[in-house]
Parts: structure tokens; C-alpha cells; sequence
């Protein structure tokens, strides 16, 4: 017996070749026609797996117990603990006779022996154990976009009763704005995403985590607008679900598929949005990661200046233990704009650097930007800058600025990018 599952019945299904029976729970009337010749195919050899939580699945089953088809009933609630419970539930279908030949097995996902009605979540999971069980699926019908689409998608063990509500579902309505790539694993990528897009915060991590990863093996052309918005998505929705591990996505998702835009700030209303390889960088960050966010970052910076990615590089315990790397890295990230109050601590951690140099002209200017930026902020300035300050040999006269200071030392630096 599968420990996935309780059952109630007659295990010996279990062994049989079986076709799984899903619907939308809304249908067209047509429906109803391609169900019945799909039925009147079957058999006493057949086993079939439906349920009964829907008017078109309690008709289905009504039709298969009139077939005398083997049945494999999925229940969505605490397992009953007498077929008889189980037949005042389902009003005018009788189960006790096929139950008493062996033509009956019901079996539930719910192991709670409290949960009496069914929810979105018991059904969710009732469905995915049908799938898992089934050799082969029969779709009455599936809504676009619907759950039964949804849950289906990219399965080759599939029949759909009406087909061209499938193709229709993968041709348009899934596939994004007016994306007409006729390819396979990009179509599906698409509805996928616009799964993802509408249900992400609802679906739950393992519907999340399972979709992701179907994504990625569907290898999908990348670059490409898909690839960077599977990504985006999950960059933005970082902190919905902490046990997707962001790190090991990325990877997966492969640091060289990003597109040239995706590399490049935008403005919008006035204000500047970072660009999505930046944002990348911030989650990498987040996340703890010491390894792809230091490639990406010198991957901008061979591209363009940025002081907050010079000194994030700068903070790196590797960078920390060579003392001339780190001080030629905060040499470049004070290179512009030296006097921006977000910089303060920048100017105390260089000084630190320039008192070990015996640099004291040049650290005593450093001390004074920090202070200077720090009393425009309101701010008392730190221990650290009473300590270094005490370093300083009387008598010092600071340097006006450091500029040529930062111009010289920031050679090493851009070798590291490199």
C-alpha cells in the first residue's frame, strides 16, 4: 500500500493499469455528450480514478458504478469509516454493491481523521495524488488558466475529451501579450509564468518550488523576456516563501542569461528604478551569499561606476583579509561624489586604513569628511572616530582633499573586477 494515501476497500487496485478522471468543475453542455462516449468505451477491465466533490464528477461516477468499472474513488476529506458513511454523503449513488465484489477502493490524502469538509488545500492535494497515481488522465473539460490546466501542464499522459478547448488554452490564452512562438517549452514557460504571476503568494512553497523547477527543465531559449521575468518574479516575492533557496535558483537560471536591458537603470515618473541584475545582486546579498552576487557585481562595474557595489565588494572577507585590495576598493567607491553624507562611514573605514599607512595628512582628511557629513545628519560621531582621532599625531595638518589620493590607489581595484 502506498503510505502517500489512506484507503478504504480493495488494495488490489492499486495494481491495475489506471486512467484518472479531471474536470473543471464549470462546463459546457457539450461536455456532457464527449463524457457519456468516453464511458460507454469502458468496461469491467478498466479502473478508473475520479472523484465526487463536483456535479460532473458525482455524474461520472454514477455512470462508471453502472458500468460495473473498477473504481478508484478520491475523497478529499478524513477517511469514512464505513462505505454506508460514505453512500448518505452521495445521496443516489449506491457504492455497497461494488465495494462487496472488489470493484471499489477509496482512497483520501488527508490523514487528519477531524477534517469533515472539504477546502481548497484538500482538494489541491486530492488532485495531485489522482495525477500521481495515473497511468494515463482523461480531461472532460479544463478552463484556461483553471486549476486542472494548471496542474496538467507539460504532462504527456493526458487525453482531453475536447480538444479544442486545450489548444485554444495553449495557443492564446496562456501565452503572453502577443507572443507567437510556436515552440513548445516557451509556450508552456509562458503559462507557467502567468500561473505564477496571478497565484504565487497562494499556491503554497512546494507548488512554488515544483513549478520553478519544471520551468527550468523545460529549457526554455534564454535570453529572453520569459527567463528574466520567471526570475523577476521570484526576486520580488523574495520573502513570501524563506525555504526557496534563492542562491541555488539563480544558478539554475544561469548568471549569463540575463538581456542586455536587464543590465540598465530605468526612469519611470522621475524616479529611478535599479535594474533587475542590481536587484539580483540585493537578494544574493540578503540571502548570504559570497558567491554570484561578487560575480555579478564586477560584471556591472565592468560596465558602469557604482560607489554602493565598490564598497558592498569592499565588505567581502576575502577582500577584508588584503588590506591594499580593500583600501585601492574604497579609493574607487569614494572616486565620486566623496562628500555624500551616505558615504560617512566609508571616509571612517579608509582613515583606519591610512592611520596603519602612516598616512596621517591624508587620514586626518578623511576624519573630517566623516565628522562634516555626520553633523549634517544630526548625528554624534562614533566611538571608532574618538579612537582613530587619538592615532593622529599632533600637529597634523589634514590634506584639502583626498581626490588625487582616490585616483591614484584605484588601479588594483579595477584589475579585480577583471
Amino acid at each position: 500500500m502506498d503510505n502517500k494515501f489512506q484507503t478504504l476497500g480493495n488494495e488490489e487496485l492499486l495494481k491495475c493499469h489506471k486512467t484518472a478522471f479531471l474536470c473543471s468543475h464549470k462546463v459546457p453542455d457539450e461536455t456532457f455528450n464527449a463524457i457519456k462516449k468516453w464511458i460507454d468505451t469502458l468496461n469491467s477491465e478498466n479502473c478508473i480514478i475520479c472523484g465526487c466533490l463536483s456535479g460532473i464528477e458525482r455524474y461520472v461516477l454514477k455512470l462508471l458504478v453502472q458500468k460495473n468499472v473498477k473504481i478508484i474513488l478520491a475523497w478529499s476529506e478524513s477517511m469514512p469509516q464505513r462505505i454506508e458513511d460514505l453512500s448518505l454523503r452521495l445521496s443516489d449513488i449506491i457504492l455497497s454493491q461494488s465495494m462487496g465484489e472488489g470493484r471499489l477502493l477509496i482512497v483520501s490524502p488527508v490523514f487528519n481523521n477531524e477534517i469533515h469538509e472539504t477546502s481548497g488545500m484538500t482538494a489541491d492535494a486530492r488532485n495531485r495524488m489522482m495525477i500521481e497515481m495515473a497511468n494515463h488522465i482523461v480531461v472532460g473539460y479544463s478552463i484556461p488558466r483553471g486549476k486542472v490546466s494548471q496542474q496538467l501542464y507539460g504532462r504527456r499522459n493526458v487525453t482531453y475529451l475536447l480538444k479544442d478547448d486545450i489548444n485554444n488554452c495553449n495557443k492564446s490564452t496562456l501565452n503572453e501579450g502577443n507572443n507567437n512562438n510556436d515552440d513548445s517549452a516557451t509556450s508552456m514557460g509562458w503559462a507557467i509564468y502567468k500561473f505564477l504571476k496571478e497565484h504565487y503568494d497562494t499556491a503554497g512553497s512546494l507548488e512554488v518550488r515544483k513549478m520553478l523547477f519544471d520551468y527550468l527543465k523545460l529549457q526554455a531559449p534564454a535570453p529572453s523576456q520569459l527567463h528574466t521575468n520567471i526570475l523577476m518574479l521570484v526576486v520580488k516575492n523574495y520573502d513570501i516563501y524563506p525555504d526557496l533557496n534563492f542562491p541555488v535558483f539563480f544558478k539554475m537560471w544561469g548568471i549569463n542569461s540575463f538581456q542586455d536591458e536587464d543590465w540598465k537603470a530605468k526612469k519611470v515618473n522621475d524616479h529611478w528604478i535599479p535594474s533587475v541584475v542590481s536587484r539580483v545582486i540585493s537578494k544574493l546579498q540578503k540571502s548570504n551569499d559570497k558567491e554570484l552576487w561578487p560575480i555579478l557585481a564586477k560584471k556591472i562595474l565592468q560596465k558602469k561606476h557604482d560607489s554602493q557595489l565598490w564598497h558592498a565588494l569592499s565588505e567581502l572577507d576575502e577582500i577584508r583579509q588584503n588590506k591594499n585590495l580593500r583600501f585601492s576598493i574604497l579609493c574607487k567607491a569614494l572616486s565620486d561624489k566623496p562628500n555624500d553624507p551616505k558615504k560617512a562611514y566609508w571616509h571612517l573605514q579608509l582613515a583606519e586604513l591610512l592611520i596603519e599607512a602612516n598616512m596621517h595628512n591624508e587620514a586626518l582628511c578623511e576624519l573630517n569628511i566623516y565628522k562634516e557629513n555626520i553633523n549634517k545628519r544630526g548625528n554624534e560621531p562614533a566611538y571608532k572616530y574618538k579612537v582613530l582621532t587619538s592615532k593622529i599625531s599632533q600637529g597634523t595638518v589634514p590634506c584639502e582633499n583626498n581626490t588625487l589620493l582616490y585616483n591614484k590607489y584605484t588601479r588594483l581595484a579595477e584589475e579585480y573586477i577583471q
